[in-house]
């Protein structure tokens, strides 16, 4: 044993000489925590260079967990008889770690820690079965994004984004899978849940989005959805209409949050500058003189 196996292991090699070498190197799957074949005797009985399972864990002699890479290879004498084996391992940990990372930012959004594009549309088709009829997608679309980036910028857009997907987060089920599919929408694919069991969930959500406002910010939201309630069904028309109740429901909604925004932005102003106050009051008196002269209505 060389001084990184026996740091690693926790033997020394006066410890470790005259043992059983299962007992000294013990490795186990890490999936399903069962003892792993013995990579020397592979390599005796096979008479080959063995490498070990990607999954294995490597039991130290105080009890801890590492992940290793390791081979084994027969050692042949002159006369080409195996007289041995020599096993090479090392700690895998960061390099697990890495593509640990790599597989978590593949699938998720980076801003709100939520799933991405690509892993909701591997979902939407391993959940698309018989056994999880009903299945129901909601469209979730958050109002004002744009403005709201316009008037604070991309700092309170962020937080906007972040404070629906905590809200979304709280409101839905362990079970549901939550997507960010673009800049301001949202999915929530639930499966095993029916048309008025997803409304509950829709009503819960928007109770609390209305109930919430971040310093100037205004959260605000449509959703829109729909149910699959058998087989025969596309669960691409099911999406296609979950979408459009949504844009139904954000011609109004998206409407009302703008000119509550407005409101915030302007008293915003009007706090940090009472010239500008006055300067933004003469235009609007300016401006409805202008229209009354033009003979313009009222609503445009």
């Amino acid at each position: 044993m060389n001084t990184v196996s026996e740091e690693l292991l926790g033997w020394k090699q006066e410890e470790a000489t005259g043992k059983p070498f299962e007992e000294v190197f013990k490795i186990i799957n890490e999936d399903t925590r069962k003892k792993c074949e013995s990579p020397v005797t592979q390599a005796l009985q096979l008479k080959k260079v063995v490498l070990l399972d990607s999954h294995a864990i490597l039991i130290t002699k105080a009890g801890n967990e590492i992940p290793i890479e390791d081979s084994a290879a027969p050692i042949t004498d002159k006369s080409g008889h195996i007289i041995g084996t020599v096993l090479v391992f090392r700690d895998a940990t960061e390099k697990k770690e890495k593509l640990q990372r790599i597989e978590y930012l593949s699938y998720h959004d980076q801003l709100t820690g939520l799933y991405n594009r690509h892993f909701f549309e591997e979902e939407l088709k391993r959940l698309d079965v018989d056994r999880n009829m009903p299945f129901s997608i909601a469209m979730v679309d958050v109002n004002g994004l744009k403005l709201t980036n316009d008037a604070f910028g991309h700092e309170a857009s962020d937080l906007l984004l972040k404070s629906v997907s905590k809200v979304l987060r709280s409101e839905c089920r362990a079970d549901d899978i939550i997507s960010r599919v673009g800049g301001d929408e949202f999915v929530i694919l639930l499966p095993k849940t029916d048309h008025s069991e997803t409304e509950l969930i829709v009503k819960r959500i928007y109770k609390v989005i209305e109930n919430q406002k971040i310093n100037n910010i205004i959260l605000s939201v449509s959703i829109g959805w729909e149910t699959k309630t058998n087989s025969q069904e596309d669960i691409k028309e099911v999406y296609s209409k979950a979408e459009d109740y949504m844009y139904r429901r954000k011609i109004t909604e998206s409407q009302s949050m703008r000119n509550q925004t407005i409101k915030v932005i302007m008293h915003t102003l009007h706090e940090a500058n009472s010239r500008e106050k006055l300067h933004s009051e003469r235009v609007s008196k300016l401006c409805r003189v202008i229209g009354e002269a033009m003979n313009l209505e009222e609503e445009v």
